[in-house]
């Protein structure tokens, strides 16, 4: 089962400086722990950074935040300067990255990140930091992509960052080939990991409910597909990823 798409992604378990070597997988960009050269320029991007928890913070957001903190204050003594918002573009070779969960200052939501650790040309070290929010793709019956788009923001809200429409080549579907655009999938992108499996583990039952109902539709009864409306048209989840 599988399919391809268009778009650059981050795939895999991360370990940092912090813990070892790192390692990410997928397309357009694949690191191990050997230094490469990239060009970082992660510091003049929108403020992404721990700031004072505020008195309606919940209690998993503080505790983010002081690990945060402490993370930042392991990495300066270590020798690694941390680039803030609106730091002059440096160029240096990627050599690690870990997985974090960072405080958005914008939408003040906690959110999926890595931290990038590079050796400059100078020879020092320095770390930036991405946001990367896991998504899910989520395929409709009869490619109700739309319907199902407005069903899943009505129940989860907050669980869900955004969705966007896009084509992608099923290849499990017949004469995949000889699509052009490919098939319509709905990209659910969730704020952290935790809230996306979260989602994915509601929708599974949905899934499993209508898959066995559509084998059991005759061809005389294939129309009655075309009534269904909501998570009744929640047809295949695929695999998770993360995005920049």
């Amino acid at each position: 089962m599988g399919f391809s798409g268009r778009g650059n992604g981050f795939r895999g378990g991360w370990k940092g400086i912090r813990r070892g070597g790192g390692r990410g997988r997928g397309r357009g960009y694949g690191f191990k722990s050997s230094r490469r050269l990239a060009h970082s320029s992660w510091g003049s991007d929108e403020p992404v950074q721990a700031e004072n928890a505020d008195p309606k913070t919940s209690t998993t957001e503080r505790k983010s935040l002081d690990r945060r903190k402490e993370m930042d204050f392991q990495d300066s003594n270590s020798g690694v300067e941390v680039l803030s918002a609106g730091s002059r573009p440096r160029l240096g070779w990627l050599y690690n990255m870990a997985s974090v969960t960072v405080l958005d200052s914008i939408s003040e939501k906690l959110v999926q990140g890595a931290d990038l650790f590079f050796i400059g040309s100078d020879g020092a070290d320095f770390r930036a930091t991405a946001v990367m929010r896991p998504y899910l793709y989520l395929s409709a019956l009869e490619d109700k992509v739309g319907e199902l788009e407005t069903s899943l923001l009505k129940l989860y809200p907050e669980l869900i960052a955004c969705c966007t429409v896009t084509y992608l080549e099923d290849l499990d579907a017949p004469n995949h080939l000889s699509m052009r655009e490919g098939r319509p999938y709905l990209k659910v992108e969730s704020w952290t990991m935790k809230e996306s499996n979260d989602l994915r583990q509601m929708l599974i039952p949905f899934q499993r409910k209508n898959q066995a109902s559509k084998k059991k539709l005759g061809v005389a009864d294939a129309a009655e597909l075309e009534y269904r409306a909501g998570l009744d048209l929640l047809d295949d989840i695929r695999e998770y990823d993360v995005s920049q």
